[in-house]
């Protein structure tokens, strides 16, 4: 099996490199579109803001690569900001258009923080509540995951949520998945045996 982690030019890749790397020997880190085209995997992670994101997949030249992951059938994984960028749009330093996988809105956690009763970012192990339509898999996606994070999915397809944690009654998601595609607002990498159990489940094709 060839497994690409993206090169997004802002996240730290060893860590999920290594996680990766316990169920699968054949990781690389990669910016060629043509490699990433070939992969029977895809990882894509990212820290940071959405625009600079965007900006750097695009002077690597695989932002259209990636758009067309969905039409290619090769499953794919975003973490954390590599989730969001899976999304149509950001407000985060300005309108910025994400690839549009799965459709929904990227925005900040302060829309929902009008009294101030939780911290931006969220940081921690928060636990996760499955879906309805995921309840056959609530033994790997319900668990306590490290998140850390300022922006959220909003105006998501309900059928595309797979779990949340909840904040002032609201859902945020954290996990995504459309087809061949899946996002992870938490750190699957940095989540212990659980956060693992996520990743190899994906490369099992049991997500």
């Amino acid at each position: 099996m060839k497994i690409k982690i993206i090169d997004t030019g802002n996240a730290n890749f060893l860590s999920l490199y290594r996680a990766i790397k316990l169920f699968e020997s054949n990781v690389e880190i990669s910016s060629n579109p043509k490699e990433i085209l070939k992969a029977d995997k895809i990882f894509l992670p990212g820290v940071g803001a959405f625009k600079n994101c965007i900006n750097n997949l695009k002077l690597k030249g695989i932002f259209d690569t990636l758009k067309k992951i969905d039409k290619e059938q090769i499953p794919i994984m975003g973490i954390c900001l590599g989730m969001q960028i899976l999304f149509d749009n950001s407000n985060e330093f300005g309108e910025t258009e994400g690839l549009g996988l799965i459709k929904g809105d990227i925005r900040n956690l302060n829309s929902i923080n009008s009294e101030k009763t939780f911290k931006i970012p969220s940081i921690g192990w928060i636990e996760t509540i499955s879906n309805n339509n995921f309840k056959k898999i609530s033994n790997i996606v319900e668990n306590k995951f490290y998140f850390i994070h300022s922006y959220y999915a909003v105006n998501i397809d309900e059928k595309n949520l797979v779990s949340y944690y909840s904040l002032n009654k609201n859902k945020v998601p954290a996990i995504v998945k459309k087809n061949n595609i899946i996002g992870c607002q938490f750190h699957p990498e940095k989540s212990s045996k659980q956060g693992l159990n996520i990743i190899e489940n994906f490369l099992r094709d049991k997500l």
